[in-house]
């Protein structure tokens, strides 16, 4: 930690291992109240990474921020810090959250910009699932900024997963600047196979005319996204709506991936400025007729939505039905023959139905007549 007078910046944490858990309310920390940053956090677990909170306990938490402890320091509070996690697979379980943070602005106009902290994480496979759950990049600013200050945006978040990213149960991943003048950062979320939201967010937010950061989700093989919210608005103010995109890898050579909604909503929205674009690259879409897509703009000044998907010519897939009938006579040539070996007749016998209950026969007028012919096989 670097305290409020200090101008050097906190320390780093590494961490190697196999396994990480951090659970019931622990926290893994870097933090600065002065003009140094904030310092870094990097964990490699050849395994996995598990952060869970218990109910009435405080969030288990990895956290870089950068804090002013009055009004006057925010302007001139040090870089959040950077956070970069590399594990087989990562677990953000019951309330757990990475996070980096920054109160403030930069230090002069036209001077280096302070770092508003970056989330970079690498895996196999990452699960985030629970309410209050989540990564989250934030930057905050004072109401009003001393003259010669600037305003910071929000870090950026950048999620690379080799196989499944999966969000579920009111999961966040979040950069957002709503509590101060900056632009909010940039969300980037790359999964190898599926990438799956069900009931849960992806969202980077502005306010006070400041710009919506971009979202850009892209996957191997599927998209999914249920019952969720993908956003990217500003809530008031000139700033324009982030741009949305859906799609495919990066490398150029990857196929498309299948891309449903089913019951979610996308928005790229403005109020005084212009709505974002919202853009989705698939070899198949499904929208649900309750899923919304919106980059509108108050001021009529909207983004665009495209939805692009090859053509598929379906008639190429098609095969010709058989024309050829059946032998009729041959296959009731042989329906009484048995796979004895033994030869067979067809006959045809009566028998007389038997004998009805008193209280029914009465009331039968053909009672005890002769049944249809029946067939019998007979063996010889």
């Amino acid at each position: 930690r670097a305290r409020d007078e200090a101008t050097g910046s906190g320390g780093r944490i590494d961490i190697v291992t196999g396994v990480l858990e951090v659970e019931d309310g622990a926290q893994i920390a870097v933090s600065t109240f002065g003009l140094g940053g904030a310092g870094a956090i990097g964990v490699s677990a050849s395994d996995r990474i598990t952060l869970r909170s218990a109910p009435g306990n405080s969030a288990s938490v990895i956290s870089a921020a950068s804090v002013g402890s009055d009004i006057e320091q925010l302007a001139d509070v040090g870089d959040a810090g950077t956070i970069h996690l590399r594990a087989g697979r990562l677990e953000i379980l019951d309330g757990g959250n990475v996070t980096t943070s920054r109160n403030g602005a930069v230090s002069l106009a036209g001077g280096d910009l302070a770092d508003a902290g970056s989330l970079l994480v690498e895996a196999g496979d990452i699960l985030i699932s629970g309410a209050g759950s989540g990564i989250y990049a934030k930057a905050a600013t004072p109401p009003s900024l001393p003259a010669g200050r600037e305003a910071r945006s929000g870090g950026s978040v950048t999620l690379l997963a080799d196989g499944d990213v999966t969000l579920l149960d009111r999961a966040t991943v979040n950069a957002d600047s709503r509590e101060g003048l900056g632009d909010a950062g940039n969300i980037f979320i790359q999964a190898g196979r599926f990438f799956s939201s069900e009931g849960s967010s992806v969202e980077t937010a502005a306010s006070n005319g400041a710009l919506g950061g971009e979202i850009r989700i892209a996957a191997g093989k599927a998209i999914e996204i249920a019952d969720s919210l993908v956003s990217a608005e500003v809530g008031f103010g000139p700033g324009a709506g982030g741009n949305i995109s859906l799609g495919g890898l990066q490398d150029a050579d990857s196929p498309l991936p299948a891309v449903a909604l089913n019951r979610s909503t996308i928005f790229a929205r403005a109020v005084e400025g212009a709505g974002g674009d919202i853009s989705i690259v698939t070899a198949g879409y499904l929208e649900s007729g309750d899923s919304v897509l919106d980059a509108s703009s108050q001021a009529d000044i909207d983004g665009t939505i495209s939805v692009s998907s090859p053509a598929n010519d379906i008639t190429v897939e098609l095969a010709a039905l058989p024309v050829a009938l059946l032998d009729s006579a041959a296959v009731a040539a042989s329906a009484c023959g048995r796979a004895t070996g033994q030869d067979a007749s067809f006959q045809v016998q009566r028998r007389r139905a038997p004998a009805l209950p008193p209280d029914l026969a009465a009331r039968s007028p053909d009672a005890g007549a002769a049944l249809p012919c029946t067939g019998v096989e007979v063996l010889q």
